[in-house]
């Protein structure tokens, strides 16, 4: 058994994977979480500016605006939102909460800019097919035709793009979905994986034959494997009431925004007499170098540990592991983002929506402002969140089409005033504001987001039977380069792998060699399981013939 454990990278899956550490590992453990910048969260940041228009995070005003630097919003369904919601309880957030009732999401809906105009997407699917808006002209006829549509069984994956044109049509690829999948991971679909960015969809096709009966009769929720209903069920084992009402919300956040989790893991923390939390340290090497001893130098001092939780960037991992490589720890590219946060006058505009997503630059109809991703209305959903009423919108510039906008600028040296003034034209074309916000906060994040390209799954099954022939139970990994970029997702796997550990892992029994990549694991099951349906079918048509 493990008696000291290093988390590298303070992100939140980091944060997370320490939290759950020092709540379910021995007491004896010795935890070190180590972080290269000064603060914990990763570009989980919010800030409260005064007014003006702000390039950086300005000393904070208690009475300003509130602005996040990355996700704004949280999604508290599913097996994923269970894990974040007991989290959220366990260190005593619940009263600094702010939800949003599912009913209420719906019903303002979202929307989409195509022909000129914003196209309000209808909230039923019921209603599509005497919906007027140009964008679902074609939408009704593609869902009848995709019940038709022959499975591919013969694909292991494919680009989103190609599976959508293959089971509807390109319009709804390069007009709806398109729009959604970059205004969601900031990425493109002619390149990303359906299997890893929208299982669903690939999962209901394999099960079904068709996404569009699939989803009639799963209500469109994903499959999810015995370990994830499990962890489910512990996580709403100590207030089924509470998380029967928190069924009725389709997303939260917190009165001074999404950073309060991130400091109050970090408060926790600091109440552990076997946690240490080091930051401003930034790590240079991973060296196995013994059967249970991992060197870990950083830019302060040698360390060793028995065994090592990598929350880094698999980018960043690979230049620490020269040593003993691992494949494929370059091979998920990450992008850039400029984010411009606008408040105005709470008359400034009578659009009521949630978000709006603008054309993939494929498309026959281009964006207003080449280069914007989406735009979320920060005011129309957490209206409690600032002092005084504003219409408040957050605009996501760069992603895949950084150069779309930005040409050749790296976002090093881009000027925060062009941001600006791209940001302050998506608010006159969308919303007809001409006016001069009152505050304004630009952040600039440099590759905050993994893109899970074509194959994405299988380079992670080579990458896990790397793990465990080189490393054994010495090391781990979890985080957005492997499986899920939200943050419920980043809480869940860090869940996940810490239970792992502590059962039967390194820290535990070790019984089993667990490294974090347990989507893989649950995967081969469900192969296995198929395997042997079909061999049963076989043999019952043999029995019966």
């Amino acid at each position: 058994m493990a008696s000291s454990i290093a988390v590298l990278g303070g992100g939140i899956s980091g944060l997370s994977a320490a939290y759950y550490l020092a709540r379910f590992a021995p007491r004896t453990t010795k935890i070190v979480l180590i972080e290269s910048s000064r603060n914990l969260g990763g570009w989980l940041k919010s800030n409260r500016v005064p007014p003006g228009l702000h390039s950086s995070a300005p000393v904070a005003d208690e009475k300003g605006v509130l602005f996040e630097s990355g996700p704004h919003i949280m999604n508290p369904r599913g097996t994923s939102g269970a894990v974040l919601l007991e989290m959220v309880k366990d260190v005593c957030l619940t009263k600094e909460m702010l939800t949003i009732n599912s009913s209420d999401y719906i019903e303002k809906g979202r929307s989409i800019y195509y022909k000129d105009q914003v196209n309000v997407l209808p909230t039923h699917l019921t209603s599509l097919w005497k919906d007027k808006s140009p964008v679902t002209k074609s939408v009704f006829r593609a869902i009848l035709r995709e019940c038709f549509v022959v499975k591919n069984a013969g694909l292991l994956d494919e680009t989103i793009y190609d599976f959508v044109c293959r089971r509807f049509n390109q319009h709804v690829a390069l007009n709806i979905v398109g729009p959604y999948v970059q205004g969601m991971v900031l990425g493109d679909i002619k390149a990303l994986s359906v299997r890893s960015v929208l299982p669903l969809l690939y999962d209901l096709e394999q099960e079904y034959r068709s996404v569009t009966i699939g989803y009639y009769r799963t209500g469109g929720r994903r499959r999810e494997g015995f370990r994830e209903r499990g962890l489910a069920a512990r996580a709403r084992r100590d207030d089924p009431v509470w998380f029967g009402q928190a069924d009725e919300w389709s997303g939260i956040s917190f009165k001074q925004g999404v950073q309060t989790l991130p400091d109050r893991l970090s408060a926790y923390l600091s109440q552990c007499e076997n946690v240490e939390v080091r930051l401003d340290e930034s790590v240079e090497r991973i060296d196995p170098v013994g059967e249970n001893d991992v060197k870990v130098t950083t830019s302060r001092s040698t360390m060793h540990f028995e065994h090592v939780l990598s929350a880094l960037p698999s980018a960043t991992l690979h230049e620490l592991t020269s040593s003993c490589p691992l494949p494929h720890l370059t091979s998920t590219p990450c992008v850039d983002v400029a984010v411009a946060g606008l408040a105005y006058p709470s008359t400034a505009s009578n659009y009521t929506g949630n978000s709006i997503v603008l054309p993939h630059p494929d498309s026959d109809y281009k964006s207003p402002v080449p280069g914007t991703l989406s735009v979320d209305c920060n005011s129309n959903n957490f209206l409690h969140q600032d002092h005084e009423p504003h219409f408040k919108i957050t605009t996501a510039f760069g992603g895949h089409q950084w150069k779309n906008i930005f040409g050749t600028t790296r976002i090093q040296q881009l000027d925060p005033q062009l941001v600006f003034k791209h940001a302050q034209e998506v608010a006159r074309v969308l919303f007809g504001i001409k006016d001069r916000p009152t505050h304004g906060m630009v952040s600039l994040n440099p590759k905050c987001l993994p893109q899970y390209t074509l194959g994405h799954e299988e380079r992670m099954g080579e990458l896990h039977n790397a793990l465990q022939t080189a490393y054994s139970h010495r090391m781990s990994v979890t985080g957005q380069s492997y499986f899920g970029t939200s943050v419920p997702e980043s809480v869940e796997n860090s869940r996940m792998l810490v239970e792992s550990l502590v059962v039967s892992g390194a820290l535990g029994s070790r019984e089993m060699m667990v490294n974090g990549l347990w989507q893989i694991e649950e995967n081969q099951r469900d192969e296995w399981k198929d395997s042997n349906r079909l061999s049963k079918s076989h043999i019952d048509i043999l029995l019966k013939s």
